[in-house]
């Protein structure tokens, strides 16, 4: 029951929160005691001081709760000053005041029963330290400790109070409750546990009523209402839930309950409230966003958003198609397409108050009609090809337009012969780099796997480019892309594979079924226009052969020079004519 000189005032500023915290008692009040200093941490930062509402004078309080407490107990004497990590016990039958200095005054209590010595120490203690001030109000008989309970609720400091469940004697913990000041209602095991915490620096619990008002309003599974009801709204510019608008909760509920992307932006600073879809779109900003002002939220988007509160904040409603907002989805950035709509929400009293932002994703529909016009172009642009390599190059063309869903593009043809494939063409890469060689081995293992495509005819995805290609090239303020789908291009029997078609994939895109189902539409349409191309190439041959015959004399040019004969042949690249002969000298 020593007293170190070493503790600090409890009127000192130290890193507690708190600098007293009251433990108030009567009947019953010795287990309860006892039970809660025991789970008190022996570095506890603030100086506790216990009172009971009466009490024997032969009283050896102090010296019994000294063998359970981690913490140094004595009497108070008069004039004593609090210290921090000490426990004080007001002597039995006396009045003691507490000083803003951290002196303490006691003095006998007067034979008038009607005096409180609860209430009586509570009121002082709220003048002296307001905030920084807990109470706890334990087990015991009358309703002593309800107006200085009072106090000091008022004076800003926080009021716990022993469930009467668990409380011995509970009229003086229900006398408090009643009062409707307490922050806590708490079982006394629990009890000692918070005030370990509160008072270290964390934060306390919700009281009851704001906890059924979070419970009621923030309803629902999914992690955003879950985190809705454990955020300590009284430390927000919300204010207690209980004591939100009806439009507030009303529009809050809209939000939880929709399907849809939505988001809350209330008050003057567009503080987001918003629902698991949104969730998503916030990406590393959640749940850092949840509750934060959208300027502290999205600071590199607010010179975007702001135009658009404001016209918002006028009563007018905005709407935003096919916005590109790239979010991490399944740990991947992506690029997404939304239609935005914001809407004015109007308080209780008319004035709007906030923006109700409501998201629905197009990506599907923007990717769906922007491969749909590529295949068209590509259609459009070998139409009249008259050589494989003009329609080649003409697919190469339009695929270099078409990078953001096609970074680059290599296309080789097979040498069966020499086991090689030779350079076609390329786009989005520099013919004859690393990624375009002008011949590839088909057994190489430094390049493209090219024979695993030929021999399986089928395609084949690659997922490591950047370490089959150190410094792939990225598209100016992109990344480079990761992955390639390499395709087998058939004659047009369709029974041999004569050519490869390797085909970047965008690494802001995924590679799910449609957008493979998009590249084998480009290979397949790639395979016509080739076909198609060496069709029309024969069919030329075809009518310079025909020129050639007897009959031509006949075709109203005799006279003429005789047109030289022509041969076709087939060379690596393509299938031509060569005229080998000329009119007889």
């Amino acid at each position: 029951m020593s007293r170190p000189d070493n503790a600090s005032p409890a009127a000192m500023t130290s890193g507690s929160p708190f600098d007293v915290v009251a433990l108030v008692t009567s009947a019953g009040g010795l287990s309860a005691l006892n039970q809660l200093l025991q789970v008190l941490p022996d570095d506890f930062d603030a100086a506790l001081v216990v009172v009971q509402h009466l009490g024997s004078h032969r009283s050896y309080l102090a010296e019994i709760l000294h063998r359970r407490s981690p913490l140094p107990v004595h009497w108070i004497a008069n004039h004593d000053l609090l210290k921090r990590g000490q426990v004080y016990v007001c002597p039995p039958q006396h009045l003691l005041e507490i000083m803003p200095d951290a002196e303490c005054l006691i003095r006998p209590m007067e034979p008038d029963h009607r005096l409180r010595p609860i209430d009586f120490f509570l009121s002082s203690l709220a003048g002296s330290y307001g905030r920084r001030a807990v109470v706890a109000v334990l087990t015991g008989m009358g309703n002593d400790a309800a107006a200085g309970s009072q106090a000091v609720s008022q004076a800003g400091g926080t009021v716990l109070v022993q469930s009467p469940e668990s409380a011995g004697y509970p009229a003086m913990p229900s006398g408090v409750i009643d009062t409707g000041t307490a922050h806590m209602i708490l079982p006394l095991p629990e009890l000692g546990r918070v005030l370990a915490d509160v008072v270290a620096g964390g934060t306390l619990p919700q009281p009851l009523s704001e906890r059924a008002a979070a419970d009621t309003l923030f309803a629902g599974d999914g992690d955003v209402p879950a985190m809705l009801r454990e955020m300590n709204w009284t430390r927000t510019t919300f204010g207690p839930v209980g004591e939100w608008p009806a439009a507030l909760r009303t529009v809050i509920r809209v939000v939880l309950d929709s399907p849809l992307a939505m988001c809350l932006f209330w008050g003057p600073d567009q503080v987001q409230l918003y629902n698991d879809p949104y969730r998503m779109m916030m990406g590393n900003r959640h749940p850092a966003g949840l509750g934060q002002p959208g300027r502290q939220s999205l600071p590199d988007a607010w010179h975007l958003n702001e135009p658009i509160f404001a016209r918002a904040g006028r009563g007018e409603p905005v709407a935003v198609h096919h916005a590109l907002l790239p979010f991490t989805r399944h740990g991947i950035l992506e690029n997404a397409w939304f239609d935005l709509n914001y809407l004015p929400i109007r308080d209780d009293d008319g004035r709007v108050a906030g923006t109700l932002c409501l998201m629905v994703e197009t990506t599907a529909d923007v990717l769906s009609r922007r491969r749909l016009d590529t295949l068209s172009a590509l259609n459009t642009a070998t139409s009249g090809s008259a050589t494989r390599e003009s329609a080649f190059g003409q697919t190469l063309s339009v695929l270099a337009a078409s990078s953001q869903d096609v970074p680059f593009a290599v296309g080789y043809h097979l040498d069966g012969q020499e086991g090689q494939a030779h350079l076609a063409g390329a786009a989005g890469v520099q013919p004859g780099s690393p990624m375009a060689p002008d011949v590839i081995g088909l057994t190489s293992a430094r390049s493209w796997p090219l024979r695993r495509v030929v021999t399986r005819g089928e395609p084949l995805v690659i997922d490591q480019v950047a370490a089959l290609f150190p410094g792939v090239p990225a598209r100016p303020g992109g990344r480079p892309p990761s992955s390639a789908l390499l395709l087998p291009l058939r004659d047009s029997g369709g029974d041999k594979v004569t050519g490869v078609l390797v085909l970047g994939v965008s690494p802001l895109l995924p590679l799910d079924a449609g957008y493979r189902d998009f590249l084998l539409l480009v290979a397949v349409q790639t395979e016509a226009a080739l076909a198609a191309a060496q069709s029309r190439h024969r069919e030329h041959c075809r009518l310079s052969q025909r020129s050639s015959t007897p009959g031509w004399q006949n075709s109203g040019l005799a006279g003429s020079p005789p047109p030289a004969r022509r041969l076709c042949y087939k060379p690596r690249r393509e299938e031509s004519c060569r005229q080998i002969g000329a009119r007889s000298r």
